[in-house]
């Protein structure tokens, strides 16, 4: 008998005698969830994931904040908190979000292969890297320069 063999007894033996697996009988459904609701369940989870919505409901940050032109002391709204990296307007954590969903979409589009999806994927992948770039640049001013 070798020592992978022994092992094996050792660990299975008390639930071979000890317990018993209880006589139920349970149904199990005929109907499955499609699978796009699947699909869109998930794809939502993770766009309230990135849009950093646990930050949000912890911390509780207004949803747009507010600068004053020096020249003219007028108040405007802001929609990016700049230079705080670990804090971030709901606004801004929304759209971050929406472009991150959109350039996994993209990558997704592009997999189909045909020249319709190809080029949308294409169109959809420049689109949210180059946004994505102006809000690491409206976050960090003098980022990649």
């Amino acid at each position: 008998m070798s020592l992978l063999n022994l092992c094996d007894t050792l660990v299975t033996l008390p639930y071979r005698h000890l317990y018993r697996c209880p006589n139920m009988r349970l149904r199990i459904s005929a109907s499955r969830p499609n699978p796009m609701l699947i699909f869109a369940v998930a794809v939502v989870s993770i766009y309230l994931i990135l849009a950093g919505i646990v930050y949000d409901i912890i911390i509780e940050p207004p949803s747009v904040g507010s600068t004053q032109d020096p020249t003219t002391k007028a108040v405007g709204p802001v929609s990016v908190m700049k230079y705080r990296i670990n804090g971030q307007y709901i606004i801004e954590g929304l759209s971050a979000g929406f472009f991150y969903i959109l350039g996994g979409a993209a990558f997704i589009m592009m997999e189909k292969g045909t020249p319709i999806w190809l080029s949308s994927g294409l169109v959809a992948f420049l689109f949210a890297s180059s946004f994505t770039l102006v809000f690491f640049r409206l976050k960090i001013p003098g980022y990649l320069h």
